[in-house]
């Protein structure tokens, strides 16, 4: 038996910079809305996490679980201390970019040609950012909930469902060019390299940072008191991010190059 699942979740956390483990790490973190299809019946959704029975759920061992980026939902649900074995798990994104499709899944759906009954909504990810983290300051509540917002909500649970159906729906189409045991070994041995992390020296690389910053201000300086000679240039010369301005100088000096590309200034040089 299959289950597909999507998960709406709220974090103070931008998962886009901070990544998946910080994000799951913020303290306000929790799963707003989860909804899930058996095989290729209904949609069934919670408001919050179903702990209860996501746990017997993860008990059965003749179910594979889909998700379109299923490392996601794998790791909403180990945040609340559910396991799911990843030999269990389907990535359908993983399955769409292994087949040349691109993107996310609403653009995935717009590539098979997927009707509107059965596609992500295009307001998605307006509903989104809208209650999936806190408000912005000009507004006059701290965080969108049902509450404060109820009809935006009931679009927001619909887009939570909807999202079900298309990946059902995706993950039906891709099964014309089925994924492989050995691609689904491949993905798991992927899993576990993200779980495991790679070693860094931490200070080394602080170390590292800091000593390109001082090379940088040493050469911004540099760079100034060649300048500041010029009339023509700012009254503290010119500094090596103000590109337009230092091509300009070099050029009157006699610089033929057409930019400060690498390239192009190893080639005035005389370099190879």
């Amino acid at each position: 038996m299959r289950v597909h699942i999507d998960f709406e979740t709220y974090a103070e956390v931008d998962l886009g910079k901070r990544g998946l483990k910080n994000y799951l790490a913020c303290p306000r973190f929790e799963v707003t809305l989860t909804a899930l299809a058996f095989d290729d019946g209904p949609v069934v959704q919670w408001e919050g996490f179903p702990e209860e029975a996501l746990r017997v759920l993860a008990l059965c061992e003749g179910f594979t679980w889909h998700a379109y980026n299923a490392p996601f939902e794998i790791g909403c649900m180990g945040r609340y201390g559910v396991q799911v074995p990843s030999d269990r798990w389907r990535c359908t994104m993983s399955h769409a970019y292994c087949r040349a499709f691109a993107g996310g899944l609403k653009d995935v759906g717009t590539q098979i040609g997927l009707p509107a009954d059965q596609a992500k909504l295009d307001d998605g990810r307006k509903l989104v950012l809208k209650f999936a983290k806190p408000s912005p300051k000009n507004h006059n509540v701290a965080r969108y909930t049902r509450e404060n917002s109820p009809e935006a909500w009931d679009r927001f649970m619909l887009y939570n469902r909807q999202d079900v159906v298309a990946e059902r729906e995706v993950w039906r189409y891709l099964n014309r060019y089925p994924w492989t045991p050995e691609e689904q070994r491949l993905w798991e041995l992927d899993q576990r390299i993200n779980l495991r992390g790679v070693p860094v020296d931490v200070n080394m690389a602080t170390a590292a940072i800091d000593k390109a910053a001082e090379a940088k201000k040493q050469l911004d300086l540099e760079c100034r008191k060649l300048t500041s000679h010029d009339p023509k240039a700012p009254a503290f010369g010119i500094g090596v991010g103000q590109t337009a301005l230092l091509l300009q100088w070099l050029r009157d000096e006699g610089y033929e190059g057409n930019d400060l590309k690498a390239e192009t200034v190893r080639e005035a040089l005389g370099e190879e």
